[in-house]
C-alpha cells in the first residue's frame, strides 16, 4: 500500500512524535507535485516531510548496490 498523504490516520503532529520518538527515519514519496488521495487531496504530511525532511541517495538507506 502507498501512503498518499490522504490518509487521517497520520497527522502532522503524530509524524512528528513519530520522527522524535525515533520510531520512523526515512520516507519515500512520490517526487512529483500534486500526489494525494483518490481526489488530489492531501492532510498536508507530505508536504511538511517535502518542507522539513532532509533528501538523501539511495546509499545512505540502502544496502545494495
Amino acid at each position: 500500500m502507498i501512503f498518499s498523504g490522504s490518509d487521517p490516520i497520520l497527522t502532522i503532529e503524530k509524524l512528528k512524535k513519530l520522527i522524535t520518538d525515533k520510531e520512523v527515519k526515512y520516507f519515500l514519496i512520490p517526487s512529483g507535485r500534486g500526489f494525494g488521495g483518490p481526489d488530489g487531496r492531501s492532510n498536508g504530511v507530505i508536504e511538511w516531510i517535502r518542507e522539513n525532511g532532509k533528501e538523501i541517495t539511495n546509499t545512505e538507506w540502502s544496502n545494495s548496490l
